[in-house]
């Protein structure tokens, strides 16, 4: 009887032991996708001379293989950087040509992926000089606000001379600037550091010359002009180095100017 009563519990038992690992177990909660997101402009506009540049994005849901890529279409798009969580870094190389490029940066996450247009302006055309001077010498005058708005600079740039009313030596070039800066002279008055534009209205604006009184011209040994133009655009730029005249002519040459040293203008 004992015997009995010990195998129907031994039985029950392994029943409720059997039903027990049958029971099924939880599933895992499912993990979700990653999610990859641009968080600027797609669209980045570079200067020809180049730059250091970023974009930023966030990226939701990692997984413990993910990885993330950046590449870019074209090599002048360098160096390119994600360790900082959020944000992408590049350089873009100068462009050293007359047309704009553009660039695709592609950046990817596992099955996500978003893409940024990169443009960059072209480079400025490289003018070729027809005519190339280094001019010995500089002859200035100084109006201050007497005739003008803005302080008066007038110079001329010469292999002779020049003197006020436009007395010219024979036998000389002259390129002559009709400058206005918003900064009076000194006691000893120089030109003000800066870039200065022709100014074919005769605004007499700061940092441009004016059309009325500049233009280049030629004397023979007889004192007469034979060659007399005006500028149709030009740029001079002035810095501790000297001066630099780029002008392209009314007849379409391109002029290139510069004189280096000291000179004196005289106040008028």
């Amino acid at each position: 009887m004992k015997k009995i009563l010990f195998m129907a519990l031994l039985g029950s038992l392994l029943f409720t032991a059997c039903g027990e690992n049958s029971k099924t177990q939880p599933e895992p909660e499912p993990q979700p996708d990653p999610v990859l997101t641009l968080t600027c402009d797609n669209v980045i506009e570079v200067v020809a001379e180049g730059c250091d540049s970023l974009i930023t994005y966030t990226l939701e849901n990692p997984t413990e293989a993910g990885v993330l890529t950046a590449t870019a279409s074209e090599p002048w798009v360098t160096n390119i950087v994600k360790e900082v969580e959020g944000q992408i870094s590049f350089t873009v190389l100068t462009n050293v040509v007359e047309e704009v490029r553009t660039a695709v940066l592609t950046v990817a996450y596992e099955t996500q992926s978003f893409t940024v247009i990169i443009n960059q302006a072209a480079a400025e055309p490289v003018l070729e000089a027809d005519v190339e001077r280094e001019a010995p010498k500089l002859c200035g005058f100084y109006y201050g606000r007497t005739y003008s708005t803005y302080a008066n600079y007038y110079v001329v740039f010469t292999d002779g001379d020049y003197a006020s009313g436009g007395i010219a030596s024979t036998n000389s070039y002259f390129y002559a600037l009709d400058l206005y800066h918003d900064t009076d002279a000194g006691s000893d008055p120089k030109v003000p550091y800066g870039t200065y534009h022709y100014d074919a209205k005769d605004t007499c604006d700061p940092n441009t010359f004016c059309n009325y009184y500049s233009l280049y011209f030629t004397t023979d040994a007889s004192g007469n002009r034979p060659e007399q133009l005006h500028f149709q655009e030009a740029t001079l730029e002035v810095s501790e180095k000297g001066f630099d005249l780029w002008a392209t002519m009314e007849d379409g040459s391109v002029h290139h100017v510069t004189f280096k040293g000291d000179y004196t203008m005289i106040e008028e």
